[in-house]
């Protein structure tokens, strides 16, 4: 007989203040955030358990399994007066998977005394994000200020699995990984305090 136990983290906890961001206000919460939590987790390469909060002011245990987008020889390139300068870059935040249940159901990054939680939990997509200097949790699908981005996934998955169907192709061909560059302009970089802390959020997205 054996017992396994974990020490569920309390770094969330619910305020009453009313600042909301979507467009029913039952669907913000205000929280207040542990920061202590992430000097452990930028140390730690092992699985947190920890308790995320749910939109009706209750808790659900979660694991959060560490994962890294990084590659090994990932660089940062820096377009300066005098040319372009390569550097590596040593990544100073984690990323975790959200397992709930033993399903995962988001991910989990911590980076400059900040979070960024995106999680689905009852049908609904949530995320936990700083405005200013408030930690929000808030319905995705339910925002006052609409996001321009379009995801055409599941449009594609479609049409693919149509045209599948009459001409199957090797599944060797699929692609196990995908390589990506992201820019950031003058202007974005200069509304954070370094190169490192830009990189972070470039990151973090």
């Amino acid at each position: 007989l054996s017992f396994n136990l974990f020490a569920q983290q309390e770094i969330f906890q619910f305020l009453d203040s009313k600042r909301s961001i979507t467009v029913s206000d039952l669907n913000t919460k205000n929280l207040s955030f542990d920061v202590g939590f992430l000097e452990d987790a930028s140390l730690n390469d092992k699985n947190l358990y920890v308790l995320l909060p749910t939109i009706d002011e209750k808790f659900i245990n979660v694991k959060l399994v560490p994962f890294s987008i990084l590659s090994k020889n990932h660089t940062v390139i820096l377009e300066t007066s005098s040319g372009k300068k390569t550097s590596d870059h040593i990544a100073n935040f984690s990323s975790f998977y959200v397992f709930f249940e033993g399903k995962s159901i988001g991910t989990f990054i911590c980076f400059e005394n900040a979070v960024l939680a995106s999680y689905k939990y009852n049908e609904r997509q949530f995320e936990i994000n700083k405005f200013d200097d408030d930690f929000l949790l808030f319905d995705v699908n339910d925002c006052i200020v609409r996001n321009t981005f379009a995801c055409q996934v599941e449009e594609k998955s479609g049409q693919i699995n149509i045209r599948s169907n009459n001409s199957p192709e090797s599944s060797s061909s699929t692609p196990k990984c995908l390589e990506l560059a992201v820019e950031v302009d003058k202007y974005t970089r200069n509304t954070f305090s370094s190169t490192s802390a830009t990189t972070n959020w470039a990151h973090a997205i």
